[in-house]
């Protein structure tokens, strides 16, 4: 075999981390090492993250073995130990394919030896599907890598007593995290609607005369075979809208807006949050189909709708003989199918004592609000 067959056959055993480093109670720092603390949440189709030192380059054909620590999709408490020094998250992973993130886009730490270092909580992935709260998710729709502080809630964490060991070291949260993020109550959604974000660039969104954000559906397409001129604007191919009409607009009428937030500056995104139920979900509904009094029977046929054969009318049969459909009577069941369609299905038919009308009860299967 070939040189070159038998690295790629060596990368391809290599290339899922064995998520080494582990640390617990059990375990005994160097002097030289601390323990690195996180909290995890992935996304499809991340499985975990690589760690590298500071002046290495995770990419290339040999990035994805320079790592020197690596976390795996674990939500509660991730604890790793790693040599005190200057590190950064430069490699997104999944099984059989990694993503290496440049040093100047990845988050930084550092690890001081002897201590409990917390580098903040870690979200990857395009989709995550982990119920979160408002204030994390307006700000993980940002792209596959985030980073944020949510140090009181992971100092809560700890002081459970399975992590009672961890009081031996000293905590200290990273200096480069940035603003603590309020983690917010979980929303009360009905439990069919999803959870939707949308982040809105400039110039798809302006402030409008009274200072509310308003939002562009659609940027004037370039004409066929231009190619786009970096710093060229283009306009807005139609009106400006609310933030809940550019939701409707995308899904449905059952969509509702949460939040709309600039979260970096008046230059920045648009962020808007909001739920919806997803497409095509339908709601069954009770109605009811009435038969005016004097234009149905209950006789040894059992209950009877008088129509007219050639209008599709019900008649009036107060005149006739016995009051009974003379001949072309139907069923509850056949009028509803005449009147509503074929969908709709049939539940029960009762005569109204005070109005002397017949009542057929149905179900019919309406879009969701």
């Amino acid at each position: 075999m070939k040189p070159i067959a038998w690295m790629a056959v060596l990368l391809s055993c290599m290339v899922t981390p064995a998520w080494g480093g582990r640390f617990d109670a059990s375990d005994t720092l160097k002097p030289d090492e601390g323990i690195v603390l996180t909290n995890m949440t992935c996304g499809s189709p991340v499985a975990g993250v690589q760690l590298y030192a500071e002046g290495v380059s995770s990419g290339g054909f040999f990035g994805p073995l320079k790592y020197d620590g690596a976390f795996g999709c674990k939500t509660g408490v991730w604890t790793i130990r790693m040599k005190a020094g200057r590190y950064y998250i430069g490699m997104l992973y999944s099984v059989g394919d990694e993503l290496a993130i440049p040093p100047e886009k990845a988050p930084h730490f550092n690890v001081e030896a002897g201590k409990v270092n917390y580098i903040g909580d870690i979200y990857a992935g395009e989709l995550i599907t982990e119920p979160l709260d408002e204030e994390t998710r307006l700000r993980v729709i940002a792209g596959v890598l985030n980073v944020l502080n949510h140090e009181p809630q992971m100092r809560e964490r700890i002081a459970q007593p399975e992590h009672a060991w961890m009081s031996r070291y000293p905590f200290v949260a990273d200096g480069g995290l940035g603003p603590h993020v309020p983690v917010g109550a979980m929303p009360v959604m009905d439990p069919r609607q999803m959870q939707i974000t949308m982040r809105i660039g400039k110039p798809r969104w302006k402030r409008g005369d009274d200072g509310q954000p308003l939002v562009c559906p659609r940027l004037v397409p370039l004409p066929k075979g231009t190619k786009p001129v970096a710093g060229e604007v283009r306009p807005c191919d139609g009106e400006f809208v609310t933030p809940a009409e550019m939701l409707a607009a995308e899904y449905g009428a059952s969509a509702k807006v949460g939040r709309v937030e600039v979260l970096n500056g008046e230059d920045g995104p648009l962020t808007i949050a909001g739920t919806a139920l997803p497409p095509g979900l339908k709601d069954k509904v009770r109605r009811q189909l009435d038969v005016p009094a004097g234009h149905w029977s209950d006789g040894r046929l059992g209950q009877r709708v008088c129509l007219d054969s050639a209008t599709a009318q019900t008649v009036d049969i107060a005149g006739a003989a016995k009051g009974v459909c003379p001949s072309n009577g139907i069923s509850p069941r056949e009028y509803l199918r005449l009147k509503v369609g074929k969908d709709a299905r049939f539940v029960d038919s009762i005569a109204v004592v005070d109005g002397g009308q017949l009542r057929i009860d149905y179900d019919v299967e309406v879009p969701a609000q």
